[in-house]
């Protein structure tokens, strides 16, 4: 038979998975639609300039980019 403590023990453990199940239903029920096809990206930057160095420090590459609208990226150039 088990003591008082091991009952209660046991009871806070099933009552523990409980809600971690329950947790877990809730998170599936919030996931995207089935029907709902069109993908956003959370971040979009426009105008930008990016220049990383060597190692003594000179301009190494350079990277630019210009708004053409959401999403997509019009120029980018690559100088080495």
């Amino acid at each position: 038979m088990l003591s008082t403590r091991q009952r209660i023990l046991a009871l806070a453990l099933a009552s523990v998975g409980a809600f971690a199940w329950w947790l877990h239903q809730d998170e599936e029920a919030l996931g995207p639609e089935e029907g709902d096809r069109e993908r956003r990206p959370d971040y979009t930057v426009d105008h930008f300039s990016v220049t990383t160095m060597d190692e003594s420090g000179a301009p190494h590459r350079h990277l630019r980019g210009f708004d053409t609208g959401p999403i997509r990226l019009r120029s980018a150039d690559f100088r080495r």
